[in-house]
């Protein structure tokens, strides 16, 4: 479903704000703990004071949206969101780079982007997590390194929970022809596991 054209002219005003108004980095999330799962750092998640700015961006669209309340909720919601997008915008640079074995000739388009760069320190005997953005055109081979370093990690977590959800649907599968089952339903019902 497109956006109304007042929407639209809305979404090119943020994006420009946000290119004008990101800082080069900041803090997107912190958690402390033993074991910190890299889930709970979400790429989208910009909630700290680091990420004031953001509100910074929708107090400056609100008064172009309908009433104060809703202005600056959809604002502020637009503005997130268009961050978000940012940060996977960078990803598919990566990508291009990745395939290509070059720089784009199109970088300068992405160089406002950020990445979300994890760091990880043990702070009296407990890991925190940290996340902070880290816009392309600023980025370290470090930020890079760690960035990859995490990535990586979510990836391969991703990839093992993706293989045993098939592993499981493999199986279920099975079962279910064995059974003479039409559905997953009738199987379930029916209360056979690889056992009977």
């Amino acid at each position: 479903m497109a956006d109304d054209p007042d929407l639209t002219l809305i979404r090119k005003m943020i994006k420009q704000l946000l290119a004008e108004m990101r800082p080069d980095r900041y803090t997107v999330s912190s958690t402390v703990g033993e074991e910190v799962a890299d889930e709970e750092l979400d790429e989208d998640a910009v909630e700290t004071a680091d990420a004031a700015w953001l509100d910074d961006v929708a107090a400056k669209i609100a008064p172009l949206l309908p009433t104060e309340q809703s202005q600056r909720l959809l604002a502020r919601n637009l503005v997130r969101q268009m961050e978000g997008a940012a940060t996977r915008s960078a990803n598919a640079l990566l990508r291009k780079i990745a395939r290509s074995g070059q720089p784009v000739l199109d970088w300068m388009e992405y160089s406002d982007y950020p990445i979300a760069v994890t760091w990880e320190e043990i702070k009296e005997g407990r890991i925190e997590k940290r996340q902070e953005r880290v816009t392309l055109r600023a980025a370290e081979a470090r930020e890079l390194d760690q960035w990859e370093l995490v990535e990586r990690r979510r990836a391969a977590k991703d990839f093992a929970a993706r293989n045993e959800a098939c592993d499981g649907a493999q199986l279920v599968a099975k079962l279910m022809r064995a059974g003479g089952f039409m559905t997953f339903a009738g199987w379930a019902a029916s209360g056979e596991d690889a056992d009977s």
